[in-house]
This record gives structure tokens, sequence and C-alpha cells, in this order.
């Protein structure tokens, strides 16, 4: 084989000439198609981006809004729990008050009674005097009656 610089020459002139037709009627389609589709890309990536950056701010304040809403949670919780030791509290001491009130109107009742039933007994032991009073008159006693009257007389009041 050997080299023939006619065919060579032609063959360049050929490859210039499919270069420039190439090049008038394809490159600038190819090169703008290439660059338009760098452009889709370039821009889905920002938009990408900016969507990222949008979701993590999303979550961020989603994440605020939760521990916002978890504190409020917390802070209710406790001012219910600080109200119900007041109420708690303030029901004891009105029970202790009314504990009082009723042992000492206990205490009362229970002089009151004691009292009456003093008052019964000196009742029944002046009628018992006056009972044994009268028997004496009715009668002279030598000193066995005597004693034995008076021993009488205090196992009805009770003394013995």
């Amino acid at each position: 084989m050997s080299i023939v610089p006619s065919k060579v020459i032609a063959a360049i002139v050929n490859f210039g000439i499919l270069f420039l037709v190439l090049k008038h009627f394809f490159f600038d389609k190819i090169g703008n198609f290439i660059n338009q589709r760098r452009q889709e890309i370039e821009n889905q990536y920002s938009q990408l981006e900016k969507e990222k950056s949008e979701t993590e701010a999303r979550k961020r304040e989603s994440e605020e809004n939760l521990n916002k809403s978890i504190k409020e949670g917390r802070d209710i919780l406790e001012s219910y729990k600080q109200k119900a030791e007041k109420v708690y509290s303030q029901i004891i001491e009105d029970a202790k008050e009314e504990q009082k009130l009723i042992i000492e109107r206990t205490k009362k009742e229970l002089k009151i009674e004691q009292e009456k039933a003093n008052s019964e007994i000196k009742k029944q032991v002046v009628d018992l005097s006056v009972v044994l009073t009268a028997k004496v008159l009715e009668k002279t006693l030598n000193e066995s009656e005597h004693r034995k009257l008076i021993e009488e007389f205090i196992d009805k009041v009770g003394m013995h």
C-alpha cells in the first residue's frame, strides 16, 4: 500500500468541508442543546438545594414547635400539680379545723353531761338523805340500827 498524495489532499479537503458543514448546521445546535441541558441540570440542582434548605428549615421549625409544645405541656402539668397541692393543703387544713371544732364541741357536751350526772347524783343523795332523815325521825335508833341505815345509804349512793 502506498500513500497517494492526491487522495490524502482530497480526503483532507473532504474532511474540512464535512467539518464546516457539520459545524454550520449541527455544532451550534448541539452546543446550544448541551448548554440548554447543562442550564436545566444546574436549575434543577439549585432547585433541589433550595428545596433541601426549605425542608431543613421546616424540620427545624417543626422540632422547635414540638419542643415548645412539650415545654408548654410540662408547664401546664406543673401548674395543675401546684394547684392540686394547694387544694390538698387547704382540704387538710379545713379538716384539721373541723376536727378541732368537733373535739371542742364534744368536750363541751361531755362537760355538760358530766354536770348533769353530778347534778343527778346530788339530787339522789339529797333525796336519800331526806328519806334517811325521815326514817331516823320516825324511830329512835340505837347504835346498831344507826350503822345499818348508814350502810344502806352508802349502798344506795354507790360509794361502797
